[in-house]
């Protein structure tokens, strides 16, 4: 993650140059051009792991038919510079995005930049370290004035939330709660590298 107190990570911004690059799908509403604009003046100081193309791609067809499907909120932990949430903007969809909160800050003010619409998007800062992150979402949630999911599905997501940090491990990913099973990397191809 490279983080310095009080900085983003340079290994989210390599992550996001590099799908700032590819050809991604989106929704008819959806910005296609998000993720260009918001890295507009990173400096790449690191290359992106192998098979970032593969996840990428894996993890827009989740979103995307997430999204399609009528799931009506997609939690991104570890977002990063993620642009789904501007990528695959679709009415009555909300997007909350956890992440550290140096990284949070550097997003939040490129976004403000870019003048991004964020109706639909609940910015939460957790350092997943040494956070309690469901709690961080449940308070995101509270502030935002919505409700994240059923009692069921917000315990599954706490759990699946745990589940990922023990250990010091860190894993991130969308994760579409409502009605359905929960759709994660960690779920759906096991631990990363």
């Amino acid at each position: 993650m490279d983080l310095g107190p009080g900085s983003p990570s340079r290994t989210s911004q390599a992550v996001a140059l590099t799908r700032a690059g590819m050809s991604r799908p989106h929704t008819e509403q959806g910005d296609p051009g998000a993720q260009r604009r918001l890295c507009e003046g990173m400096t790449p100081i690191r290359r992106p792991r192998q098979g970032i193309w593969a996840r990428t791609r894996f993890f827009d067809d989740q979103v995307l038919a997430a999204v399609r499907a009528g799931v009506p909120q997609v939690v991104i932990c570890g977002a990063g510079y993620d642009d789904r949430a501007l990528r695959f903007r679709s009415p009555g969809v909300r997007f909350f995005e956890l992440d550290h909160p140096a990284t949070q800050a550097d997003k939040a003010r490129r976004l403000r930049a870019m003048g991004a619409d964020l109706r639909s998007v609940v910015m939460a800062a957790a350092d997943f370290r040494d956070d309690d992150a469901p709690a961080v979402l449940a308070s995101a949630e509270r502030a935002s004035g919505g409700r994240l999911a059923a009692a069921a599905e917000r315990d599954r997501l706490a759990g699946s939330l745990r589940s990922r940090s023990a250990g010091g491990q860190r894993r991130g990913g969308p994760v579409a709660t409502g009605g359905g099973p929960i759709r994660s990397r960690a779920d759906a191809v096991g631990p990363t590298a």
